[in-house]
């Protein structure tokens, strides 16, 4: 369980091992979160400092869909920017 985002989460990506997760959010300059399904919180310690692995950045409005591939070796992500943003 993972509770970094600060705006609604739009769209979200399971990695094919199923303990990988990756989960992006609207609003502007949304980051998209990488982070361990496998961290549980524990007493008042924010779940964050547990499970995150890594933030990433490219878009520059709402992140519509992620999704890695059949490998996991690579996530895509496609943006509501003007241009439909693809990194």
């Amino acid at each position: 369980f993972f509770r970094g985002h600060n705006e609604e989460v739009s769209c979200i990506a399971v990695h094919p091992n199923r303990r990988f997760v990756a989960s992006s959010q609207t609003g502007r300059f949304p980051p998209i979160f990488v982070w361990d399904s496998k961290k549980r919180v524990k007493g008042t310690k924010l779940v964050s400092d547990e499970s995150h692995l890594a933030t990433l950045n490219g878009h520059e409005r709402t992140t519509c869909s992620l999704d890695f591939s059949h490998d996991g070796k690579l996530l895509v992500s496609v943006g509501s920017d003007d241009h439909k943003t693809a990194i």
